[in-house]
């Protein structure tokens, strides 16, 4: 029996990256590779690929995800960028740079995604990356990376990792090695408690901007942006 039904023996079921078989009254498990994802929506909530929750809402260009984690061999980037309104008290929208190292850098911004070639882009790397468009969704999948990216063209991203990058990225999502507790863990390797510490360790290093020092919410601040938000 799992989760009030009734298995009965060699039946399979899959759940939370686990294969498990019915046999002898007793479940056998195992691992299955398990994909990684990480979401940030609204002004600044962030779930990590090890589904920790936390809020840090910044006006700078962030490191969402990397695997150049202190090795200065990365092979790719995604950066983020808050794009404020209602008197710059919100966030409206965001701005998403994926760039493929040696390759092609790509912007999400303003509805639309555009595309920069490197030194050296071949005609053989246009098959590197697809992007097409789902219903309200711009979504970009890098198959051989394992690497895919989900924009509704406002302010929710979803960052998907196939299982082979765990343990191996670093950024405002987290190092994906399916533990919550070392996810905020600043550029630079030590593991912090506060989320704006470690928000403002990822913060690239231009354009310049300054670090957030205290957690602000927008709309008890500024009674009007709550009416806007909710007409949006």
């Amino acid at each position: 029996m799992g989760s009030g039904k009734v298995f009965s023996a060699g039946q399979h079921v899959k759940t939370n990256c686990k294969t498990c078989v019915c046999g002898q009254g007793q479940w056998d498990c195992k691992d299955e590779p398990c994909p990684g994802k990480c979401q940030v929506y609204g002004n600044g909530h962030y779930q990590t690929f090890d589904s920790k929750w936390y809020r840090y809402d910044g006006q700078c260009q962030y490191t969402l995800v990397e695997d150049d984690c202190g090795t200065r061999n990365g092979t790719f980037s995604v950066r983020v960028e808050s794009v404020p309104c209602c008197d710059e008290a919100l966030t409206c929208s965001r701005s998403i740079v994926l760039n493929l190292q040696g390759k092609v850098t790509l912007t999400l911004s303003d509805m639309k995604v555009t595309r920069r070639h490197h030194e050296g882009w071949t005609l053989q790397d246009h098959s590197l990356y697809s992007t097409h468009t789902v219903g309200l969704y711009i979504i970009i999948s890098v198959p051989s990376r394992g690497i895919t990216l989900i924009w509704d063209k406002h302010t929710r991203i979803t960052i998907e990792l196939h299982e082979n990058w765990r343990n191996r990225v670093c950024g405002l999502c987290g190092n994906f090695d399916f533990n919550e507790m070392n996810d905020l863990q600043i550029s630079g390797s030590a593991v912090v408690s506060s989320p704006l510490a470690f928000g403002n360790s990822w913060k690239a290093a231009t354009p310049p901007c300054s670090d957030v020092t205290k957690e602000i919410f927008p709309c008890d601040r500024n009674s009007y942006c709550l009416a806007w938000a909710q007409r949006r």
